[in-house]
């Protein structure tokens, strides 16, 4: 396998928020905590329901003057916004939607930290952020440890540009469906699409990386608690693997009959078939699930222990 790679992408969601207000408001919604804090400082985290239920996630990146670019790969722009808004009561906080005018480069690998120094930028870790001119980086975590995300605040192709001078130095250049792959594999979640607004944090295992016990109040943190108090959920996120190409995702899953949960998210795998994610019942977890229907002869995915 190659040991390094990047891929061109869009994210989502990029709202900049701005305020005297926007730290204690965000520090309310996050289920991260963002302290301590400053201009580049980054924090990974949800956006919770009252019943902890997952309604978006987010990068909070800190620029000077108390701004934050509040990044999502995945959520909509209007329903992250959406959801931000619903809570600005009497807060002096105001979100702009500068989605358009970002794009990103995501490189992974054993490689990945070599990026700074071959596009000329700081290489950021932990949560330290770089911010330069028109430039955001950040460590993520959807392709595994060590992964980065580069953001060109450009209309130019600055990240078409970038990803070319990673090519000349030995990266490979994923497809959208390869780089799936790849994520699913190692492990990552996305957000919404395999864990959203029926589900809880807990059931992608996303808990360690996601939120924090010890923060003071935020919208859904009661629940945390007691899920934490508790220590088991019901549910879990699953990889599986079946034959032929993807199917259509989400699709119901079934076994003996009974539904039992749903594929979320199917990307093709090098030599034929595919693999995915599924959010099933953990309760007499079998090995074979028919999808979309309890017929017997439907079409099967198999569990596959990572």
């Amino acid at each position: 396998m190659l040991s390094s790679r990047a891929l061109i992408f869009r994210p989502a969601a990029v709202l900049e928020a701005s305020g005297d207000d926007t730290f204690a408001f965000l520090q309310g919604q996050l289920s991260n905590d963002l302290k301590p804090g400053g201009p580049g400082k980054v924090t990974y985290g949800l956006l919770l329901s009252a019943k902890g239920k997952v309604d978006g996630d987010s990068f909070l990146i800190e620029k000077a003057g108390g701004k934050f670019l509040i990044v999502s790969p995945l959520c909509p722009v209007d329903a992250l916004r959406a959801r931000l808004e619903a809570f600005i009561i009497a807060d002096d906080v105001a979100l702009t939607d500068v989605t358009p005018r970002w794009e990103g480069l995501a490189v992974w690998g054993e490689r990945a930290a070599e990026s700074a120094a071959v596009l000329g930028l700081q290489l950021p870790e932990g949560r330290e952020a770089f911010i330069g001119n028109g430039v955001v980086g950040h460590a993520s975590h959807r392709w595994g440890a060590g992964t980065i995300e580069w953001l060109f605040e450009s209309d130019a192709g600055a990240a078409s540009e970038a990803s070319h001078q990673l090519a000349g130095v030995g990266f490979a250049l994923m497809t959208e469906a390869a780089a799936e792959q790849e994520r699913i594999l190692g492990g990552g979640v996305a957000v919404p699409a395999e864990l959203g607004p029926g589900d809880l944090p807990q059931e992608a295992g996303v808990e360690e990386i996601a939120v924090s016990f010890t923060k003071g109040c935020y919208i859904g943190q009661e629940v945390m608690a007691r899920l934490k108090s508790m220590g088991r959920v019901r549910r879990g996120l699953i990889r599986v693997r079946g034959d032929g190409a993807p199917p259509a995702v989400p699709a119901e899953l079934f076994a003996g009959g009974r539904k039992v949960g749903e594929l979320r998210s199917a990307a093709p795998i090098d030599g034929g078939g595919f693999v995915g994610r599924a959010m099933v019942t953990l309760t007499d977890l079998p090995v074979d699930f028919s999808i979309g229907s309890g017929d017997p002869t439907a079409r099967l995915v198999r569990r596959d222990n990572p």
